[in-house]
């Protein structure tokens, strides 16, 4: 069997900040949580000596002659010390002004560009493939929608890369109950991949995003001057109500007004961020002894509590919005803590559910979050990361 006969299904969750937004720009801890909602991707290979992707949820559809793409990316062949992914942005240029066909968004031109350079790195013959993904996950808010997509797109492209190589062996294993294990050193090649698939999307982004897409559970991080530090925990599961505000976020503007607030207060500021960090370092260990079920309870009443105070230090420094506030207020009248997630200024806030709250509370909860014209989706948090559910060669 070759090529043309590959099928895969692949998931990767999204993410949300948990703890430490804006104060991790100042160096500052933040938490980063894996969010149970997916992107989906199914690959599967043909004979039509095309690519062909469809993105419903963009309304996203191109197909492209293997051929020509292969005029302009041949064997990722960037220039003596440029950015592999400005070579790549100039490539699509090039080739989308001959061979494509419609009107492209920034985020269209982004998911195409990310396809065909994961692409560029495919030797020898590929006699067709054809994509489709869908995702569960408000795009452009904040959830990890990008660093999701990149992930799948980078983990297909290289199961295809090495299809017809021993590697794959190595990389992936089936176990008895037919379940795909996937080595650290394949997640690390993905990590590698889509971290370049996400500077299209975010220009300089974190690393955040993408690690905690592929390794699932939680993540600490550290913005350093040189590098940044990640590391991933094993905290206790979470429920959660991802609320989408539908007002538009801008982090630069968000970002802008720390600054402001900053050098207008610099001692009190240093105070606030300090705090912030507090309650990022206690959330890890609240969410480390969640997973013993003797004190589950204790420690959800900790959490909700964190959540409150990190919500409150986010609206002092002045990036909450009236429809965040507005959040946090129908949720406390039900006894459950809110926050916002993110840049803030608008887009998403999450609400804690408890293992004590009621799915009569949570339906109620639910359907006053809807009649102010919010989004909701019940999600669990710290689930599993990148999946591989089914693979035929």
């Amino acid at each position: 069997m070759g090529r043309s006969d590959i099928e895969i299904s692949i998931t990767a969750p999204g993410k949300i900040i948990l703890f430490g937004e804006h104060s991790v720009v100042f160096g500052r801890k933040a938490i980063a949580a894996a969010l149970g909602l997916q992107t989906k991707l199914h690959l599967k290979g043909n004979d039509s000596g095309n690519i062909a992707l469809r993105f419903p949820p963009l309304n996203l559809e191109e197909t492209f002659k293997v051929a020509n793409i292969r005029e302009y990316y041949n064997g990722n062949d960037s220039a003596a010390g440029q950015d592999p992914i400005q070579r790549s942005i100039e490539r699509f240029r090039e080739f989308y002004s001959k061979y494509g066909k419609n009107h492209l968004t920034d985020d269209l031109s982004n998911c195409l560009i990310t396809l065909l350079h994961s692409f560029s790195y495919v030797t020898g013959a590929c006699p067709g493939i054809s994509i489709e993904v869908h995702t569960d996950l408000p795009i452009g808010f904040g959830a990890g929608s990008s660093a999701s997509y990149s992930v799948v797109v980078s983990t297909a492209m290289l199961i295809y890369e090495y299809a017809e190589s021993d590697k794959l062996q190595k990389f992936l294993s089936r176990t008895g109950d037919g379940v795909i294990n996937i080595s650290d050193e394949f997640r690390d090649l993905v990590s590698e991949r889509a971290f370049l698939c996400e500077k299209l999307f975010h220009g300089t982004p974190s690393g955040v995003d993408h690690s905690v897409v592929i390794r699932g559970s939680a993540l600490e991080f550290v913005k350093g001057v040189h590098s940044n530090h990640l590391e991933t925990f094993d905290g206790g599961r979470a429920k959660i109500l991802l609320v989408n505000t539908k007002v538009p976020k801008s982090t630069k503007r968000q970002v802008a007004i720390l600054h402001g607030w900053k050098e207008k207060f610099p001692e009190a500021s240093e105070h606030v961020l300090n705090a912030m960090e507090t309650v990022a370092k206690d959330g890890v260990q609240t969410l480390k002894s969640m997973k013993d079920v003797k004190d589950l309870e204790k420690n959800e009443r900790r959490l909700a509590d964190l959540i409150e105070l990190n919500h409150s230090l986010l609206r002092c420094i002045g990036v909450s919005h009236p429809s965040l506030e507005k959040v946090c207020e129908i949720a406390r009248k039900f006894g459950l803590s809110a926050k916002l997630t993110g840049a803030g200024g608008g887009g998403l806030a999450i609400v804690y559910l408890p293992s004590e709250a009621t799915s009569s509370t949570v339906d109620r909860l639910k359907d006053e979050l809807r009649e102010v014209g919010f989004d909701v989706t019940e999600a669990d948090l710290g689930g599993p990361g990148l999946r591989i559910h089914s693979l035929t060669l």
